[in-house]
Order: C-alpha cells, then structure tokens, then sequence
C-alpha cells in the first residue's frame, strides 16, 4: 500500500488520467469583482511571529467551525462562491460565539435569489460584492432559507419567503412574524501570505480566490497536498473556497487547509490542503475577510452573555 498521508501531487503525476475527462476545467463559480474601489476597511496589522501551524478546526481541542455543506445536492449549481462566503461568515459568527449552541448555518439561497448585483445565481458570482449585500440587506440561516440548488438564473424570484419561509403540516407557507437576520460590519480585501495569515489568526476565516480544474476534483484524496503550478500563468479566477488554517509538512512543504462546497464526501470531509506559495494565485489575487454584527444574537435567551 502506497502512503498518501504526505504526499504532494502535482500534474505530471495525473496528466493522463486528466486527459480522459471531459472538460479538464471546471466551468466558473466564482470571479473578482467589477469595483474595488469602495468602501474597505483595514484588515490587523501582520503580526510579528506567526506559527507554522494554525487550524481553527482543533483549537485547544476545540472545533470552531460550522457544518460541511454541498452546492452539488440536491441540484448542481455553480454556487461556490455563495457557499464559501456563507460557511466563512458562519464559522466566524461560532468564533465569536465561542462554540456556543446554537449553530448558525447562514443560508446561500438568498444569495443566490435575490443578490443581483453579487453574481447570476448558479452560474456564478463575486464574493466582495456578496458581502456587500449582506452588509446592506442582511441574510438569514438555513433553517429560513434552505438551499434549493437553483438560483435567479433558472428563474426563481426573490420575495420574502426567499430569506424565511415556514410550512405548517396542511401544506401552507408563509413567513413567520419574527426571525434573526445577521449584516455585516467591515468588510475588505487581503493580500499576501502573511497577511492573509495574520488575519485567519486574529478574527476569523477569509474567502480566497483560485483557479480549479476537474483534474483537482476527480483525483484529491484526504492528506495530499495539492499543487495547482501545473496551470498556465494566465490561469483566471473560478472558484472560491474558505481558508481557515495552514500548516506545513515534516519535509516543509508549507499547505492552507481549505473547505470546498463539494461535501463530507469529497477530499477530507470536504476539506483540502492546497500548496502555500509567496507567488501563488490564492495569496495573491486577494482574500475577502468580513465581520458580523452581534446584534443578531444579543438577545438569544440561552446564552445572554456571548457576545
């Protein structure tokens, strides 16, 4: 049996098995977006010593993150870039909630519904401008808003059932009186290792943008390092993922850990580790960081204290 836990994997290794699948890249999920000049807000400063291993899914033994999701399930749906923001802000929210119940899952579906300016539903979209609409129009969870598979693009309408809709047992919908809805503060773009780092550190996971074929996809297996430097330099953005640690192997090679919207099937429970580089595409073409507004939660009776 061939040990994978440490392997990096690169092109060569998989060139003809990328061969035989229809369509080597994937179609976009997610772009930059069309104005990077509005309102930023400045991300911390880089911090001094940053450790070579950092994973807000054991810290201290505890786990900080929130539920894997698919925006495969129960249709296909180029929503990474919906997914990745939502899973991002929603692991932010439980660190600043210190794991406390209940978990936040917030909803992709409004995003994908009623975001027009942010994307075309499930034919893709831009994170920055996503957060911009949660920042001005606010966004639901789940439980309001379950994921559909579908979006604007195949024609559904975004009405107030879109951002909360509950069913009683005779079949009838409606929207309920009250329910939580979370905006955000600040918002911004970050660039660089070690800035990308210190921000992960100091408040949270960042949506990062990176070029993903289906040779990444069809052939990941859990422990591999993947090395995406096979793909042409002018390799474009198309898809979105969360970032939420880093680490590096005994050999130094230096790796993100990553979640994909693939599901707890895919990669290691939907996670991945992706090759760090000072010149790679994911530190370099900007991470989007976002913080949420407690006020969603100040008043949950459970846990008056959690702010």
């Amino acid at each position: 049996m061939v040990a994978l836990r440490h392997c990096l994997w690169t092109h060569a290794a998989l060139y003809p098995l990328a061969e035989a699948i229809p369509g080597l890249f994937a179609p976009p999920c997610a772009s930059l977006p069309t104005n990077l000049t509005e309102d930023y807000y400045e991300a911390p400063r880089i911090l001094p010593v940053i450790p070579a291993h950092f994973d807000w899914r054991d810290v201290d033994g505890k786990n900080l993150v929130t539920t894997d999701r698919s925006h495969s399930n129960p249709g296909s749906c180029a929503a990474c870039w919906a997914f990745a923001l939502t899973h991002t802000l929603s692991d932010r929210i439980r660190i600043q909630r210190k794991a406390a119940f209940p978990e936040v899952n917030l909803a992709a579906q409004p995003l994908l519904t009623c975001a027009y300016q942010a994307g075309n539903g499930c034919r893709g979209g831009r994170v920055l401008d996503a957060v911009r609409y949660i920042k001005e129009h606010g966004i639901t969870d789940e439980t309001c808003s379950p994921y559909l598979g579908r979006g604007r693009d195949s024609g559904e309408v975004c009405r107030g059932t879109t951002l909360c809709v509950n069913c009683d047992a005779d079949g009838s919908c409606g929207i309920p009186k009250s329910y939580s809805t979370f905006y955000i503060d600040q918002y911004g773009l970050v660039k660089g290792e070690g800035n990308i780092q210190s921000e992960v550190i100091t408040r949270g996971p960042v949506v990062c943008h990176m070029h993903v074929d289906e040779t990444f996809r069809a052939n990941y297996l859990p422990g591999q390092i993947w090395d995406f430097a096979y793909l042409p330099q002018d390799a474009e953005i198309n898809h979105a993922v969360e970032i939420a640690g880093w680490g590096q192997e005994a050999d130094g090679t230096p790796y993100w850990i990553a979640r994909f919207s693939y599901g707890s099937e895919w990669g290691d429970h939907g996670w991945a580790k992706l090759r760090r580089s000072p010149t790679g595409l994911i530190e370099n073409s900007g991470c989007v960081w976002a913080t949420v507004n407690p006020d969603a939660w100040k008043d949950w009776s459970l846990y008056p204290n959690v702010k």
